[in-house]
């Protein structure tokens, strides 16, 4: 997952161009949208259970979670069918994202692997994300991601409701379980603090004690990776030099695509989904999707192909 700065730029850039109809559903329910953006990552912060169905909800085909996630805004009524609709937008945002970036991230960390302890693999993923949430932040915004606030991501009582009862409904369809309402939005309020604490300077302090803490616990990296730096570190995170790189969902295709190429590609896939979505929130009826690359597409895991090489195009 693009760590949620990254998300919340595209959304703002999908939000700029959206048709009309796409930015009145979203000024209806604003916060959800800018909610939607970050997708089923809050479930990360709901402890050991909620996080491993935050991951299995990345794993779904997006055709199905979309749908679910649709038929749930169609069967909504009043103020909750607009919180919902406007979620959905946002989280079309997520997945664009997540799924147009991921394949140069799990190549990025692939390759760090070798030069890394093994027990340190864990934190290279939510490492990188952070390093490019705040090197893409910089080059957009002129400043520091540090500056950056989540005022946006407000959880009001019936938004948290509507998230409470959106998430038991897909959890329940998809894996038959049922979670309690307060363990979702214990995980949203959670989110929403961590989220916030990220960006100071005493979590930049505290940083190397929490990453000493989670090691000794068997998970490093697992918040203190997300903490955001005020100077760059270095490496070409971007990609602006275009070197070479693969997506191992792809084997065969050779890719040299930026970061700001690739969030570009995102935002036009974002919007291509939003235009399909938005006359089936007034018909209720759901559009026929094609077939859509996963949310963890490029996952080398899943690939027997060797070391990826990153070199200069």
């Amino acid at each position: 997952m693009p760590d949620f700065t990254a998300h919340h730029l595209l959304g703002q850039e999908v939000l700029r161009r959206l048709p009309e109809e796409g930015k009145m559903a979203v000024m209806q329910a604003p916060a959800a949208f800018f909610w939607g953006l970050q997708g089923p990552d809050p479930l990360f912060y709901g402890g050991r259970r909620l996080a491993r169905y935050g991951s299995l909800l990345h794993r779904q085909p997006p055709e199905r979670l979309l749908r679910l996630l649709f038929l749930q805004a169609a069967h909504a009524k009043g103020q909750r069918k607009k919180l919902l609709n406007s979620y959905l937008l946002g989280f079309l945002c997520h997945y664009a994202m997540d799924s147009g970036l991921h394949p140069y991230i799990y190549c990025l960390e692939r390759r760090l692997r070798s030069a890394c302890p093994q027990r340190q693999w864990e934190a290279l993923h939510g490492e990188l994300e952070c390093q490019l949430d705040g090197a893409l932040y910089r080059l957009q915004k002129k400043e520091p991601v540090t500056r950056f606030r989540p005022d946006n991501y407000l959880l009001d009582p019936e938004t948290c409701a509507a998230f409470c009862r959106l998430y038991r409904a897909l959890l329940s369809a998809l894996f038959g379980v049922q979670v309690r309402p307060g363990q979702i939005a214990g995980a949203f309020r959670r989110c929403l603090r961590v989220s916030r604490l990220v960006y100071t300077r005493t979590a930049r302090i505290g940083r190397p004690a929490l990453f000493a803490l989670e090691t000794a616990v068997g998970h490093p990296g697992v918040f203190s990776g997300h903490v955001k730096r005020t100077g760059e570190l270095g490496r070409d995170i971007l990609n602006l030099q275009h070197c070479a790189w693969q997506d191992f969902s792809q084997p065969a295709a050779g890719h040299t695509e930026s970061v700001p190429e690739l969030f570009e590609a995102a935002s036009e896939r974002a919007l291509a989904l939003c235009r399909l979505f938005l006359p089936a929130m007034a018909t209720g009826l759901c559009p026929s999707l094609p077939r859509l690359p996963p949310f963890d597409a490029g996952d080398f895991r899943n690939s027997p192909e060797k070391e990826p090489v990153l070199k200069k195009a």
